[in-house]
Parts: structure tokens; C-alpha cells; sequence
């Protein structure tokens, strides 16, 4: 009988497992498309005011956000460009504090 509990317990934890991949791919980042980064440079990730269209959002920025979720605040539609680009500069908005947090995570 012990086999049967090992067999069954090893049998939880993989379906555990496989829900946990499942619950990550539904947490999938999107973009809008086209869109624009506005956070801070960060070297080997993406420049400030970089646009990206056709989903083409590179792999190091998606992993950026995921790891820095304070960033996704930071990559908006063209349409919200000049808004968040103008928010930005305001000394206190909730753009320059995200930017600010994101900045001193580096």
C-alpha cells in the first residue's frame, strides 16, 4: 500500500506542477500594438521611447516587466504617448513615480 501513496502523491504534485505552468501562461504580458517604452534606458533591454509595432515587443523587455512589474505602466499605446510623455515630466503624477521606481530598481 505505501507504493500506492508514493504513486499517488508524485501524481498530485505533477498535476500541482502543471497548474502552476498553466497559471504563468495565463499571466502572459501583452502590448498594445503599436507601442511605445517609456521607461529608463536600460542597456541590452530597450532605450526610452523606443516604438515597437506588429507585437514585436523583444524578449529582454518582456522579461524586464515581468521581473520589474512597475514597468508595464511605462509601455503605452502611441495614442497615450504624448500624455504619459508630458505626465512624465510632472514632478509627483503617478508616470514620474512609476519611472522613478523603476529607475531606482537598476
Amino acid at each position: 500500500m505505501k507504493g500506492r501513496k508514493e504513486t499517488v502523491a508524485q501524481e498530485t504534485m505533477e498535476a500541482m506542477e502543471g497548474a502552476k505552468q498553466e497559471q504563468n501562461m495565463e499571466r502572459e504580458i501583452t502590448f498594445p500594438d503599436p507601442c511605445v517604452y517609456c521607461g529608463p534606458s536600460v542597456k541590452g533591454v530597450a532605450k526610452q521611447y523606443t516604438v515597437y509595432t506588429g507585437g514585436n515587443v523583444p524578449g529582454p523587455l518582456r522579461d524586464f516587466v515581468q521581473q520589474h512589474p512597475a514597468a508595464r505602466g511605462l509601455v503605452v499605446a502611441i495614442g497615450r504617448f504624448a500624455k504619459m510623455r508630458q505626465r512624465l515630466e510632472t514632478p509627483g503624477t503617478a508616470e514620474a513615480m512609476l519611472f522613478q521606481k523603476v529607475k531606482s530598481d537598476l
